[in-house]
C-alpha cells in the first residue's frame, strides 16, 4: 500500500479532488503494475496494465462481483429505495438478460439501429435549419443558442449542445418510442442536469446540500421518474390488450428491449412506480457517452488538417450526400444515404479515429468487490525497467479498481499519449491482401468480463453513422480567430465533457454534381 499521512481517511481526499490525475501519478511512481490505496479504511487495489486488467476481467462472478456496487449506484444516483431492494434485485438477472438479448443480437439490435439511422438520415440536412426565430427552429438546435446568422448559408452555433441534443433526439425514440419524446420534450435538459450532478449524487449528498448542480440533479431525477412511471403504465395497458391511456397515442414503436423489460417487471410484481431507477440507468448511459463522443470526434477530425478530406474519400462508397433536382422550380433539401456495414467494415481510418477519441476522451473506471482471494501475476511489460515481475494476492473484502483512463494515457503503451494520432490503431490485415484494418489493441474502454458494456456495439455503430453523416453533409470551421482549439476536459463519469464552449460556423457542403447512385455494399 502506498504511504499516507491521515489515519482512517488515508488517500481519500487526494482521490476525490482529482481521481484520474492522482491515479496517474501513483501509477508512474509505482515500480509495479499494481498498488493499493486506503480510501476511508477500505482497501482498493489499483491495476492499470493490460495483462493484469485481463486477469481481473476473466475472474468469474463468485470471485469478483459488482452487484453491491451496482445497487449503490441505483440507490444514490438513479433514486432506488432501500425498501424495494429485495424485490428489484430478484428481477436483476432477468432484466440483465434483456440487455444481452436485445443489444448484442439480431434482429433486435439491427431494428434499433435502423430506427436511429433512418431518423438521422432524414434530419441531418436540418442539423441547423437557418430559421431566424427559435419558435421555427428544431428542438435540438435551440440549445446551440445564440445562433448567429452569418449569411444566408452559414450560421454560428455552440457545437457541443447542438450535437449532444441532436444525437439524443435521433436515438432515444429507437428505445422509448416517438411518443415519449413528444410527451416529455424536456427529457434531455433533465438528463444533462442529472449527469452534471452524477458524482455528487454518487456521494449520497442530500437535496438540501448547498450546491446548485446537486439540487438540479435531484429535481431532474424526480421528473424523469414521473415520466418513466407514466410510460410503464402505458406499456402495461398495451400488454393487457388495451389502448394506452392519456397522454399516450401510440406505443407500438417502443423497442423490443423496453417491452421485454416491462414483461419482466410484471412477472416479478414490480409496480410502474418502482421501475424508474433501473430504466433510468439505461437512458442515461445511452445519452451520456455516445453523444459526447460524437462531439469529440467532430472537433478532432475538423481540427486536423486534411483529415476530413481523407475521410470523405474513404467513406464515399458508403456515405452518399447529394442534392436532388428541383421540383416545380423549388429547391429540394439535400439527401443522405448511409451503408452502415460498409462504414464499419471498409473504413479503417474512420474506425481508427473512433478508437483514438475513445482513448483520449473517455475516462471509464471499473470497480469490483473481491469475494474470494485470487492471484494476479505481472509480465515484463507491466513493470519498470530493472524491476522483477511478481505475483500478488488480492484478498477477499477488498476492492479492485481499474482506472482504464490511466492505461489509455500511459506512454509505455501509447507513445505521445496526449497527441491525436489515429494511425496508431491501423495495421495490415492478417489476410495478406495489403489492406489496412483498425484494431483496438489493449484499449478496453467498455470494460470486460461478464460486466462488459452491453451497449458497446450499438454505441460504436451509432457514433460512426452520426460522424459520417455530419462529415458528408456539413463544412465546419471555428467561428473566432486563431483556428481550431480542442477544449480541455471537464470531469465527467465516462466520456469527458468540454471544459469550455466551442463556437463554430456551419455551412452545408456544395453538393452540386454529387451522384445519387446506389451505395456499394461489401
Amino acid at each position: 500500500m502506498l504511504p499516507y499521512w491521515i489515519p482512517v481517511i488515508g488517500h481519500l481526499l487526494s482521490f476525490i479532488v482529482s481521481p484520474d490525475h492522482f491515479l496517474q501519478r501513483c501509477s508512474y511512481r509505482s515500480p509495479h503494475a499494481i498498488f493499493s490505496l486506503n480510501l476511508a479504511s477500505t482497501t482498493h487495489n489499483i491495476v492499470s496494465t493490460p495483462s493484469l486488467i485481463k486477469t481481473v476481467f476473466k475472474q468469474p462472478a463468485p470471485v469478483v462481483d459488482n452487484e453491491d456496487l451496482g445497487w449503490y449506484v441505483i440507490l444514490n444516483v438513479f433514486g432506488g429505495k432501500k425498501r424495494h431492494k429485495e424485490l428489484l434485485m430478484s428481477a436483476f438477472n432477468d432484466l440483465y438478460a434483456t440487455l444481452t438479448e436485445n443489444l448484442l443480437r439480431d434482429p433486435p439490435l439491427s431494428e434499433v439501429l435502423h430506427v436511429t439511422i433512418t431518423a438521422m438520415q432524414e434530419h441531418m440536412p436540418n442539423l441547423v435549419s437557418f430559421a431566424p426565430r427559435p419558435i421555427d427552429q428544431n428542438l435540438w438546435e435551440r440549445s446551440g443558442d445564440p445562433i448567429i446568422h452569418l449569411d444566408c448559408s452559414q450560421v454560428e452555433v455552440s457545437l457541443f449542445p447542438l450535437i449532444r441534443n441532436f444525437v439524443g433526439y435521433m436515438s432515444l425514440p429507437s428505445l422509448m418510442g416517438t411518443d415519449f419524446v413528444e410527451y416529455y420534450p424536456s427529457v434531455f435538459d433533465d438528463l444533462w442536469d442529472l449527469d452534471s450532478g452524477f458524482n455528487y449524487l454518487l456521494l449520497g449528498l442530500p437535496r438540501w446540500f448547498p450546491m446548485r448542480s446537486l439540487t438540479k440533479a435531484h429535481l431532474a431525477r424526480f421528473r424523469l421518474h414521473n415520466a418513466l412511471t407514466e410510460f410503464h403504465k402505458g406499456l402495461d395497458h398495451v400488454a393487457a390488450g388495451e389502448d394506452p391511456p392519456s397522454p399516450w397515442r401510440d406505443l407500438t414503436d417502443v423497442s423490443q428491449l423496453m417491452k421485454d423489460r416491462g414483461a419482466v417487471y410484471r412477472s416479478h410484481g414490480i409496480a410502474p412506480e418502482m421501475r424508474g431507477p433501473l430504466d433510468l440507468g439505461i437512458i442515461w448511459a445511452m445519452n451520456a457517452n455516445a453523444n459526447n463522443l460524437v462531439f469529440w470526434m467532430l472537433v478532432r477530425l475538423y481540427a486536423t488538417p486534411g483529415l476530413v478530406d481523407q475521410l470523405r474519400e474513404e467513406m464515399a462508397p458508403f456515405a452518399n450526400a447529394f442534392q436532388p433536382p428541383r421540383i416545380f422550380g423549388l429547391p429540394e433539401p439535400p439527401r443522405l444515404q448511409l451503408a452502415l456495414d460498409g462504414l464499419i467494415r471498409s473504413c479503417p481510418l474512420l474506425k481508427a479515429c473512433y478508437l483514438e477519441c475513445l482513448r483520449l476522451d473517455s475516462e471509464p473506471t471499473s470497480i469490483k468487490s473481491v469475494k474470494q482471494d485470487f492471484i494476479v501475476t505481472e509480465t515484463e511489460d507491466d513493470v519498470l525497467e530493472g524491476v522483477r515481475p511478481m505475483s500478488f494476492v488480492l484478498r477477499a473484502g477488498t476492492f479492485v479498481h481499474i482506472p482504464l483512463a490511466v492505461h489509455q494515457l500511459d506512454p509505455r503503451f501509447f507513445p505521445s499519449p496526449n497527441a491525436f494520432r489515429p494511425e496508431r490503431f491501423l495495421q495490415l490485415s492478417d489476410k495478406d491482401d495489403g489492406k489496412l484494418i483498425a484494431h483496438h489493441g489493449t484499449l478496453k474502454p467498455w470494460g470486460g468480463g461478464h460486466s462488459i458494456c452491453k451497449g458497446r456495439i450499438f454505441a460504436e455503430r451509432e457514433i460512426l453513422a452520426f460522424v459520417a453523416g455530419v462529415v458528408s453533409l456539413w463544412d465546419m470551421k471555428p467561428a473566432g480567430p486563431g483556428g481550431w482549439k480542442v477544449p480541455s476536459h471537464r470531469r465527467s463519469t465516462a466520456v469527458a465533457l468540454p471544459a469550455s464552449d466551442i463556437r463554430v460556423a456551419l455551412q452545408r457542403r456544395d453538393l452540386r454534381g454529387a451522384s445519387n447512385a446506389l451505395l456499394n455494399h461489401p
